[in-house]
């Protein structure tokens, strides 16, 4: 798959997750499965279908932001 397909998957996704009207409770220190997406330059994609990957909340701002650190679930 290219890059201009990538794209536009992750743009419906996108756009999908946006309308949705869930309100979710996270805590800093907590690890959740985000949709990171398609990224430009050297950041990593998210993986499969809906572009996720683990993140580490590691500073929360508001009730629905925060800095997240993603990570990698394969040990080293």
């Amino acid at each position: 798959m290219d890059i201009i397909e990538l794209f536009k998957n992750w743009f419906h996704l996108k756009i999908n997750l946006w309308h949705k009207e869930k309100q979710l409770f996270f805590k800093e220190k907590e690890l959740w499965w985000c949709s990171v997406g398609v990224n430009l330059g050297e950041e990593i994609f998210g993986k499969g279908v809906k572009f996720t990957r683990p993140v580490l909340i590691f500073k929360k701002f508001t009730s629905n932001s925060f800095l997240g650190l993603p990570i990698t679930k394969q040990e080293k």
